[in-house]
């Protein structure tokens, strides 16, 4: 029986359901597990460097740019290819980048403590993983 009780435990979601929560009532934003400032390493945090990112309630910054969400996808519960918990949303935003508009879907994937966000028309759903990013250590969720 305590085999069992250690297989439920260990398939349980990491993340808790109330941080995955993306809609209330006819509001759509990014969920808070989602939010904060991002970079591939903790090395690139302390800066403002081209790889840092962050993710607030409806926006996304960027270098040279931001993304406003338009909507979100429900999360979706997968597993990483290492078998860890995976919530996965495709979020459709308007885009600015320097001068140019646009609009476009962009993967986020949360899986280990770590964020993979891909723009979902250039890069397969097998290869997001090998763009991870950390959540650095300073960052908030707004």
């Amino acid at each position: 029986m305590l085999g069992l009780l250690v297989l439920f435990a260990a398939a349980a979601p990491e993340i808790p359901e109330a941080q995955l929560e993306w809609q209330n009532g006819d509001e759509e934003f990014f969920p808070l597990a989602f939010r904060g400032r991002w970079a591939p390493k903790l090395a690139d945090c302390t800066g403002d460097g081209v790889e840092v990112f962050e993710i607030s309630a409806t926006k996304m910054w960027f270098y040279e740019g931001d993304s406003k969400l338009i909507k979100i996808s429900n999360v979706n519960y997968t597993s990483s290819p290492s078998g860890t918990p995976a919530y996965t949303i495709n979020a459709y935003t308007a885009d600015r980048e320097l001068m140019d508009l646009s609009t476009g879907t962009i993967r986020l994937t949360l899986s280990g403590g770590k964020l993979y966000m891909t723009r979902l028309k250039a890069v397969p759903e097998d290869k997001q993983w090998q763009h991870p990013n950390v959540l650095c250590p300073e960052s908030k969720a707004s």
